[in-house]
């Protein structure tokens, strides 16, 4: 299994014709395409629905040396996955099942897929996921004046507050948005860290000198405030 031939089944190719118009030709298979795996057809012990993805997943990583430890894996590959098949190959490893070169290359195939071929299936960010929404930003401009004396107290309850509101309105906003998936997955980063600092505002900040804590009302996208940037200091601290 070559990048190559993961790019022959799953990349779509952007052509421009001789008039400039830019043409897509779609891929032979999508990931999550279905088919039936009968009892017994592969490593599956019964009759499955699965699909072209995970089937790919199961010959790259557990058909040559792991199929007695985890048989063929037939949910999502998301974090929580993952880190059951870790389990297991970690409590194989120290029960002497496997060897120490199979889990090196159980990583080294795990990294290689996801770091060369994500980007082919999945966009990491878009638009909609790096941009300040607009509902959100007018709701967050109205809820920080109207709360104006508590937070310049540092409450961060009432920013607690104020932040899972707008995560709530920007999930419904950006309902449908593949970008999402980074954080879906739990690939990379989480929705109400790292998308609510890059693009809704960074929230309560401890500062150790005082003691107490102050509150960011700017995202990263819109850029920090000149007199925001000692707090953000102290967040890099903290």
């Amino acid at each position: 299994i070559t990048f190559e031939l993961l790019l022959e089944l799953f990349g779509d190719k952007v052509q421009k014709d001789k008039n400039g118009k830019i043409n897509v030709k779609k891929s032979r298979f999508n990931t999550y395409d279905t088919f039936i795996l009968e009892k017994g057809e592969y490593f599956n012990n019964e009759k499955i629905t699965t699909t072209v993805g995970r089937f790919i997943y199961n010959k790259l990583i557990v058909e040559r040396e792991l199929v007695d430890v985890l048989g063929y894996i037939n949910e999502p590959i998301n974090s929580g996955t993952l880190s059951s098949i870790e389990d297991k190959i970690s409590k194989a490893l120290l029960n002497d099942k496997v060897a120490v070169d199979v889990v090196v290359n159980y990583l080294n195939r795990t990294q290689w897929l996801a770091m060369q071929f994500h980007s082919v299936i999945s966009g990491s960010f878009t638009m909609g996921t790096l941009k300040p929404n607009k509902k959100v930003i007018e709701r967050r401009n109205q809820l920080l004046n109207e709360n104006r004396e508590k937070l310049k107290k540092g409450d961060v309850i009432t920013a607690a507050k104020i932040e899972k509101e707008l995560l709530d309105i920007a999930q419904k906003e950006l309902e449908g948005d593949h970008g999402l998936d980074l954080y879906k997955s739990g690939a990379r980063g989480s929705f109400g860290n790292n998308y609510k600092n890059i693009s809704v505002m960074k929230g309560p900040v401890y500062n150790p000198t005082t003691d107490e804590f102050e509150i960011v009302e700017s995202n990263f996208m819109e850029g920090i405030r000149k007199e925001e940037i000692p707090i953000y200091g102290n967040a890099i601290i903290t």
